[in-house]
């Protein structure tokens, strides 16, 4: 997103050490890290088991684990970088 709205912010981006790797791998190849991959994962099982320990409506649990269901198989479907 920021690379969109600043050019001066996507070279910084891109050309960082620690954050331009991924997104460089992204952009040639739409893979992610295998590292990224569960990193993703296990903050989606943690937001969701937050959810169910502050007691969230179902209706809003069942929504959460939908969205972050499919969002899960789209990082998994990708290319290991």
């Amino acid at each position: 997103a920021f690379g969109r709205g600043s050019p001066a912010i996507e070279r910084w981006l891109v050309a960082h050490p620690v954050l331009g790797p991924p997104i460089r791998n992204w952009r040639a190849h739409g893979s992610i890290g295998r590292r990224a991959k569960w990193i993703a994962t296990v903050s989606m099982a943690a937001g969701v088991a937050l959810s169910v320990a502050l007691r969230v409506p179902p209706w809003v649990l069942a929504i959460q684990v939908v969205a972050l269901g499919g969002t899960a198989a789209f990082v998994w479907t990708r290319p290991d970088a």
